[in-house]
């Protein structure tokens, strides 16, 4: 009797262990800019909320791992205020936001990836950190790379967490636009973007 108690012991703790995650869930949300009646910025029948909402979408279907756990705000169909999307993204306090966009530029020669990210962010050095790798990770032989940037947006700054305006493109530069409207194009930075999350 005394030998089965002693099993008992060692195997309770064994057993607790293997119900327990090994490792929790990393949390991202991918928040898709404009939406609704707010097109973003326009160039004939390209339009931001589009873009940046077909991406998004891209992003999630690809994605595979079971320890991050992928969550999309916006819909290019319908608006949601700023201030909703960051109640949510404060509901989830999740590890990290990027939000999608696209640039535009008076200078048709203006082009790249960019990113904003904002000083009143409470994780404002992570924040400066992942928009740097997301620039590079993105632009990588396919766009050219731009600079980050620092912008109080509201999104950036009320966010309690580690977050990121990345602009995907200039919709005004004609080769940045046939890039960003082309299925392949978003298959690519929708993969470049997962490739980054997934480190």
């Amino acid at each position: 009797m005394k030998k089965l108690f002693l099993l008992l012991g060692l195997l309770l703790p064994l057993l607790i262990m293997s119900f327990k995650p090994l490792k929790d869930k990393k949390v991202i949300v991918i928040d898709a800019g404009h939406g609704g009646k707010d097109f973003g910025y326009i160039i004939g029948n390209a339009y931001e909320k589009e873009i940046v909402g077909n991406i998004s979408k891209k992003i999630k279907a690809l994605h595979q791992k079971e320890n991050i756990e992928l969550i999309l705000l916006g819909n290019s169909d319908t608006l949601t205020s700023v201030e909703a999307r960051v109640a949510k993204i404060n509901q989830l306090q999740p590890d990290l936001v990027v939000s999608l966009h696209l640039s535009f530029s008076d200078n048709k020669a203006d082009s790249g990836v960019q990113a904003f990210v904002s000083e009143q962010n409470p994780h404002y050095t992570q924040s400066l950190a992942h928009a740097g790798k997301l620039i590079q990770t993105v632009a990588k032989k396919d766009l050219k790379t731009g600079q980050v940037k620092k912008a109080n947006l509201l999104l950036l700054k009320e966010s309690q967490s580690p977050g990121v305006s990345l602009e995907l493109g200039f919709l005004s530069n004609e080769a940045n636009k046939n890039y960003l409207t082309s299925d392949n194009g978003q298959k690519i930075i929708a993969k470049k973007i997962l490739t980054y999350l997934n480190k």
